[in-house]
């Protein structure tokens, strides 16, 4: 595990901008490189997505990822994208779009990273872990299920404390 001493500039500013306000910890940003099973595990999320029907040509928008058009009833789901991939379960709520990051925004977990670029201003750079504790710096974070140890594309980038009792548990 790589680590650093620079903390980076806070780009939130010190506001909540990118953190939990309950908690102060900063949301986590990491490659979705990082967390090889995430995809895998996520559910698709289509709502918002604007379509055209192909049998009648009527515009309309997915609402609870509906894709039937509401005119003629044919299903015009061939090939789409979601707009992103969402988890949200007791153990942490997580999203990634396209930017091919993922975005942690509650976790049983958390660690000490520098901070993100002004892209998420605020937020922690999980693939950027500090060499020290500094309050100001943790995130949430993917817990120790998510990674393997034995496997060298899969291994946890970070080391990994509880929110609850700040216990290293990884």
């Amino acid at each position: 595990m790589e680590t650093t001493e620079h903390v980076g500039i806070d780009y939130g500013r010190n506001t909540t901008a990118n953190k939990d306000p309950n908690t102060n910890i900063r949301y986590g940003i990491i490659n979705s490189n990082s967390v090889m099973y995430f995809h895998e595990e996520s559910i698709p999320y289509y709502d918002g997505i604007e379509l055209e029907c192909g049998s009648c040509n009527h515009d309309f928008t997915v609402i609870d990822g509906n894709f039937d058009c509401p005119e003629c009833g044919e299903n015009t789901n061939d090939d789409i994208e979601p707009l992103s991939w969402f988890i949200d379960n007791d153990e942490i709520q997580a999203e990634s779009n396209d930017s091919y990051y993922i975005s942690v925004f509650k976790s049983k977990y958390f660690t000490y990273v520098a901070h993100c670029s002004p892209c998420y201003p605020g937020a922690g750079d999980l693939n950027s872990p500090l060499n020290f504790k500094d309050e100001n710096n943790r995130a949430y974070c993917f817990g120790p299920k998510w990674f393997d140890k034995e496997d060298p594309h899969n291994r946890c980038p970070y080391p990994i404390y509880e929110v609850d009792t700040g216990k290293r548990v990884g």
